[in-house]
């Protein structure tokens, strides 16, 4: 009878060799024996998949289809200073690319890409595309695997991004504390609040704060142009070139421009005194003051923010509350919103309730009738009084470039307001908007 022999190690998993054999003989004696592997019949780097000449703008590297099928795992890692995509191909013949992992290399998320593929196939390729520039460095790396490695870990603090294979575990974190500090690359929240300090009786109006002499009568005009943004205060102490100023000094704006995408600037007020910002600006959905002139202090006057050429007020910062007080948000381009909270409050007294309505309006770029998209509602509270609010478990999306906004209807002229909460992701697509 031959022997009998059996290999523990070295054939698969998650360990390579040494391997031990243990060989029992036809008396039943079992032998151990440790064996050393060498380390280069484990895993082989590819030169033929591997590179550091760099490539000029729109330029692909192309690597060598080799034959992988005594390997498991492949894993490519690849650096540039220039966005770009890799393909991790692979092929049963050598000559149809049939299956490929497709993979962003984006230099705005981070340095350096690390991505494994499971061997399905007999044939592989890597594949580089480079972006619109020429590249100042490149370096992308292939190496075959026998034997699975572990699995790629990344630190607590490391942003998760969506085009990096990582594995992390994070059972200590709260996933919108983790939103909130930053740590997701394609992720961000939203915190929004409007108030309308005199909603008038028996109408429906927008909630914000505009401040005008029929404060709370006013709907938001919604512009339909890009322009840039006027900015004036009601106090001469709302200025930033005495050092002695008492108010604000500065102020901080934030909204999207005319491609639809975020943008933010700093501006330095000049008291009753029109200032004018240098970016443009499509909606204007948070005015803050930035510098003040007093430990404590805020704006001593009103400031009101408008479209320098058609008149519109976008934003109005009240004397004293150093923040707008706007319900009004749009999604950016590129990205989809989803409702996770909301809170609305009424003023309490005698025959005091009002009405809230969540809203929303699609495709808020198309200012052309017949127009696609439409005011809908979205939430309601019907003739509330006090304080509520509502965490949505299956939460509402909204796709780029829709309108969000909340209204009130009161049985009296009263204070209303109302706060809520969006988790905005980069690239997603609702299955339809709510």
């Amino acid at each position: 009878m031959a022997d009998n022999v059996t290999t523990v190690g070295g054939q698969g998993g998650s360990s390579p060799p040494p391997a031990t054999v243990i060989k029992t003989t036809d008396d039943g004696t079992a032998h151990i024996q440790h064996i050393a592997i060498d380390e280069t019949t484990i895993k082989a780097v590819s030169t033929a998949n591997s590179s550091t000449s760099t490539l000029t703008a729109a330029a692909t590297f192309t690597g060598t289809a080799e034959d992988v099928s005594q390997y498991s795992i492949i894993t490519l890692a690849a650096d540039s200073d220039v966005s770009g995509t890799v393909r991790m191909e692979l092929s049963q013949n050598g000559t149809n690319w049939d299956r490929a992992k497709v993979v962003p290399l984006d230099i705005t998320i981070g340095s350096g890409s690390v991505h494994t593929l499971e061997v399905v196939t007999q044939y592989y390729r890597t594949v580089y595309i480079n972006g619109a520039s020429d590249q100042g460095h490149f370096r992308i790396q292939t190496i075959y695997h026998k034997f699975k490695s572990g699995f790629l870990t990344s630190s607590p603090d490391q942003k998760i991004s969506k085009i990096d294979d990582v594995q992390l575990s994070r059972t200590v974190n709260d996933p919108f504390i983790d939103i909130s500090r930053g740590l997701y690359a394609d992720k961000f929240a939203i915190h929004k609040f409007g108030a309308n300090e005199s909603s008038p009786s028996g109408t429906r109006r927008d909630i914000w704060w505009n401040g005008s002499t029929t404060a709370g009568d006013i709907d938001y005009p919604w512009p339909t142009t890009t322009e840039t943004v006027s900015l004036v205060s009601s106090s001469t102490a709302d200025d930033a070139t005495p050092t002695s100023s008492t108010g604000a000094q500065s102020v901080t704006l934030e909204g999207l421009d005319g491609n639809w995408d975020t943008v933010s600037e700093t501006i330095d007020l000049n008291g009753t005194a029109t200032v004018t910002t240098t970016a443009t600006f499509r909606r204007l959905y948070r005015v803050y003051i930035a510098e003040v002139g007093t430990y404590t202090g805020s704006n001593v006057g009103n400031i009101t923010c408008t479209h320098t050429s058609s008149g519109g007020v976008l934003a109005y910062v009240p004397a004293g509350f150093g923040q707008t007080h706007l319900s009004m948000y749009t999604v950016p381009a590129g990205h989809t919103a989803y409702l996770r909270h909301a809170h609305g409050s009424v003023s309490a007294g005698t025959n005091k309730d009002a009405t809230l309505r969540f809203w929303r309006r699609l495709n808020s770029d198309d200012i052309t009738q017949p127009f696609s998209g439409g005011a809908r509602v979205v939430h309601t509270w019907e003739q509330l009084q006090g304080a509520v609010e509502l965490d949505f478990y299956s939460m509402p999306s909204f796709p780029e470039k829709t309108d969000l906004w909340w209204t009130a209807n009161g049985s009296a002229t009263t204070a209303v307001s109302v706060v809520y909460d969006l988790i905005v992701v980069e690239g997603d697509s609702p299955s339809a908007p709510q």
